[in-house]
């Protein structure tokens, strides 16, 4: 029997941070993505990134003369996250075209919406976190291109700031190229708010794999649900964070089931206030998928959010009333969803535990040989 060819996927990314937490996921499986004889390979290292300030030009002089087999782009849309300018990632993707055999971009924005299709004609794939089922929206003119903002700005009537970018929609020529790529569940979860102790915490999980702590569900837990965020002003992306934040202050004062959760917490401390509570809530913010999502599953809580039936992802994490439950997208029914849960029976119960079996899969070895044949599949190799 022939032995399998070996292809090589070479990782060019912005080197932010918030970039490289995400693309992890391939680092970590690296030893997976050998034994199905692909090879991992970051260009101009992976922890390095971590410390040197991105360079286009050097990054072009990097691929000149060079011959490579498939290419994964990764740079951020956000300004504050170390922005390349669009017409030197055009610049770039043109001057590597003719030496790439497969070129294939990764959108790392937290919404299905918001996109980077202006990259689409230089790209043979293009992977998203999350898409929409239906993937005639993305050629649809949305507000902000996004279905949730939609739906509150236009029917709800949720004030917003004009956008002062203009967005792209996909070409119905290009939607071929559209596939999904892995969700946050399996990035690196940010634990300081100080750059250095970052960055040493994130070398450490990825010498070491070292994964969030899991605390299975249990019955003795005094808090029917938790939800710790700022005080938000009711405009768009944080309308559903300042509405569950009202109405669990409202709450707080007819059930002593709801902790305090007017004081800050962090750490440790936020963590075991989840090991006690039966739910954890995790409304839409600029994306619909949230880390307080996988906080909730892996402490084995059960996870209210708004509903993600419109949307496909991977690990499939998201399944109605079976890993989570969900509330509608104005919030008009989280107080009877409360009340529900409140009980904490043998339905909800199980919920927690196949949300806990979910997220603790992806934390596996399992977890990343799934990772690793998903991607195979979208590259057809």
């Amino acid at each position: 029997m022939p032995k399998k060819q070996v292809r090589t996927i070479s990782v060019f990314s912005d080197h932010s941070l918030y970039t490289l937490r995400w693309i992890s996921a391939l680092y970590l499986a690296r030893k997976e993505f050998r034994q199905a004889s692909v090879k991992i390979k970051f260009e101009d290292g992976f922890c390095f990134g971590l410390t040197r300030k991105f360079s286009m030009d050097g990054l072009m002089k990097h691929i000149r003369n060079q011959k490579y087999d498939i290419v994964f782009c990764s740079f951020s849309m956000l300004q504050f996250y170390s922005k390349v300018p669009d017409d030197e990632i055009f610049n770039f993707l043109k001057a590597i075209r003719p030496n790439a055999k497969t070129i294939v971009w990764l959108d790392n924005v937290d919404s299905s919406g918001t996109c980077q299709f202006q990259f689409m004609p230089y790209v043979d794939l293009y992977l998203k976190k999350q898409l929409y089922k239906d993937r005639s929206l993305y050629s649809k003119k949305l507000y902000r291109d996004i279905e949730f903002a939609d739906y509150l700005h236009n029917v709800l009537g949720v004030p917003d700031v004009p956008p002062n970018r203009p967005y792209c929609l996909l070409n119905p020529k290009d939607s071929n190229k559209l596939e999904l790529s892995w969700n946050a569940a399996y990035a690196y979860q940010k634990t300081s708010r100080h750059k250095a102790l970052e960055i040493f915490f994130f070398i450490r999980y990825l010498l070491f794999k070292h994964y969030r702590a899991t605390y299975p569900p249990t019955d003795s837990r005094p808090f029917v649900t938790t939800y710790r965020g700022k005080e938000y002003p009711k405009t768009l992306f944080d309308y559903q964070r300042a509405k569950t934040t009202e109405i669990l202050a409202e709450e707080s004062k007819k059930r002593t089931d709801i902790p305090d959760l007017s004081t800050n917490i962090h750490g440790e401390e936020y963590m075991k206030e989840i090991r006690q509570s039966k739910s954890v809530t995790s409304p839409f913010g600029y994306g619909e998928i949230s880390f307080r999502d996988y906080d909730a599953m892996a402490n084995g809580a059960v996870l209210i959010k708004p509903s993600m039936e419109t949307l496909v992802t991977f690990p499939d994490l998201y399944r109605a009333n079976e890993t989570y439950v969900p509330i509608k997208w104005d919030l008009s029914d989280y107080k009877s969803v409360i009340d529900r849960v409140s009980k904490y029976d043998e339905p909800m119960r199980q919920i927690a535990e196949n949300g806990y079996h979910a997220i603790r899969r992806v934390y596996s070895r399992q977890g990343r040989l799934d990772l690793v044949k998903h991607l195979c599949d979208v590259l057809k190799i």
